[in-house]
């Protein structure tokens, strides 16, 4: 259980920002590791000859976000990565296509060097894009792309601290753990 408490000091290291992102087809995991009070207890696990796949976007243009909405269930969180690519090209038209309706998941490094995953197998997200011309002389053209999806939980920390709260010390337990193993 949870008690509400006092907002805890704020860490004053607070760069916003996306540095860098890969994705992953969920095909392509072959297991999904334990999570740990919101944390991956170690990095996805492939099948053979599959990896992260390096995303790229504009830095002025990556944003990441968790908007919660409540529900009857309860929470919903739908984390979003989107992201621009200026100009035209038939090479990423081609690569965005066959992305458009795959199930994916992602991994985002903040400006922070602080890393999460987002996305599991049983809630993954989904890629979409559009190209545009913009609307008037000064707009650069260019793809929109967005990964989006619907989660009972927040996105998942990766690389942990030496200490991660357990949940049989009452330390920020995961009640959620039960659902992505």
């Amino acid at each position: 259980m949870i008690y509400l408490t006092d907002f805890p000091s704020p860490d004053f290291n607070h760069l916003g920002g996306v540095s860098e992102f890969w994705f992953v087809l969920v095909g392509d995991l072959a297991d999904f590791p334990k999570t740990n009070s919101g944390w991956l207890t170690s990095d996805l696990n492939f099948i053979e000859g599959k990896s992260w796949l390096k995303g790229y976007t504009e830095r002025t243009q990556a944003k990441f976000s968790e908007p919660i909405s409540m529900t009857g269930s309860g929470p919903v969180f739908k984390p979003t990565l989107e992201g621009f690519i200026p100009g035209e090209n038939d090479q990423l038209k081609l690569l965005f296509r066959k992305m458009t309706g795959d199930l994916f998941l992602l991994k985002v490094k903040d400006n922070t060097g602080k890393y999460r995953v987002a996305g599991t197998p049983a809630y993954p997200l989904r890629f979409t894009f559009e190209f545009s011309t913009g609307s008037n002389y000064g707009n650069i053209d260019g793809y929109r792309f967005k990964f989006q999806g619907q989660l009972p939980v927040q996105s998942l920390r990766l690389h942990a601290p030496s200490y991660i709260p357990d949940e049989n010390t009452g330390d920020f337990s995961n009640e959620f753990s039960q659902e992505f193993n």
